[in-house]
């Protein structure tokens, strides 16, 4: 057996089981993540959360987590090269973005590393690949990316909309808004993935001391203000006629929305934290949390909230020198 290790999460003490005597079980588990990755080609999310299971059990059982990653990578891509073989190779070449997200969380997790901004930085990392995966088969085909995300954008819309005056006017008032947007599906993606990753992560883990995730303790790193500025500058500057408006206006638009996401589970932080304050029941809080969606689906309120208890700390979280950040 390995000898015992420091959990820095919470300072405690975890066994870490490897493979001394038991090699089929790694035998097992390189199968697995071959297997899971051919999953991908059917049932993407349910692909990538057995990936992050899977790649989390080989990493916490091998003796070194370098070791494991590198053995965990070559059967992932075998798994790729199956797909190409079974199907075809624009197939594996689509699941790339999705299987190095379910490696790149699993390993962060693995290592205690799972914080906002590490998750945040491969999130990006995944918008990015899977652009430039997306960007490469269509011009291989000989059209770009922008048109044909736009096209197929449109598509759905109309196809939502119906038919009638009305219809018309909401398709013509949407189309602009798209334009700028579509880049956003890449985010949404690379999101859903590493949440899907991360939840068979963290399933399966066997280090001892792992507890619930508590979003009550959320606190947004000062970074993701920062980003924001800068998002709100770049869209001010795109209506001044500068070079490559139009791309400046799209990049800020995604960042904008995207550090969104860090804001709004702020909001939801405080929020949970006075739920859990005044001990309201367990229909209660239901009914609170579903209006907070509403509201914020609506007009943004959690994230509005989220933004100012950066400043305002109102669960009065410790932030004396480096602010603290909650972990996957």
């Amino acid at each position: 057996m390995t000898p015992f290790e420091r959990d820095t999460d919470n300072q405690s003490l975890a066994r870490r089981p490897d493979f001394s005597g038991r090699p089929w079980e790694q035998v097992l588990l390189c199968l697995g993540i071959a297997l899971s990755v051919a999953i991908q080609s059917w049932n993407p999310l349910l692909g990538t959360l057995l990936l992050g299971a899977v790649v989390r059990m080989l990493l916490d059982r091998s003796g070194s987590w370098v070791s494991g990653l590198v053995i965990a990578t070559c059967m992932a891509v075998v798994g790729l090269v199956g797909i190409g073989m079974m199907q075809q190779p624009l197939s594996a070449f689509v699941a790339i973005p999705a299987t190095v997200s379910a490696l790149g969380i699993a390993t962060l997790m693995h290592v205690h590393r799972a914080g906002v901004t590490a998750t945040s930085t491969l999130i990006a990392a995944m918008t990015v690949l899977g652009l430039g995966v997306d960007a490469t088969s269509v011009a291989l085909q000989g059209s770009n990316i922008v048109t044909v995300m736009h096209g197929m954008l449109m598509e759905t819309i109309e196809a939502s909309a119906g038919t009638g005056i009305d219809a018309t006017v909401l398709v013509a008032t949407l189309e602009p808004i798209v334009m700028h947007l579509w880049p956003m599906v890449y985010v949404l993606s690379a999101m859903a993935n590493t949440l899907f990753a991360a939840s068979g992560a963290r399933i399966v883990a066997t280090r001892g001391g792992t507890g619930p995730v508590r979003i009550a303790a959320f606190d947004a790193p000062l970074w993701s203000v920062g980003a924001l500025a800068l998002s709100i500058v770049g869209c001010g500057a795109s209506m001044a006629n500068i070079p490559y408006a139009s791309v400046v206006l799209t990049c800020s638009l995604t960042v904008l929305l995207s550090v969104r996401f860090i804001f709004m589970l702020q909001g939801f932080g405080v929020l949970l934290a006075k739920l859990e304050q005044h001990r309201m029941g367990c229909f209660t809080r239901t009914l609170v949390l579903l209006f907070a969606v509403w509201i914020e689906t609506m007009f943004f309120i959690l994230s509005i909230v989220g933004l100012v208890d950066v400043w305002a700390n109102f669960r009065h979280l410790p932030r004396e020198g480096a602010r603290p950040q909650a972990h996957t």
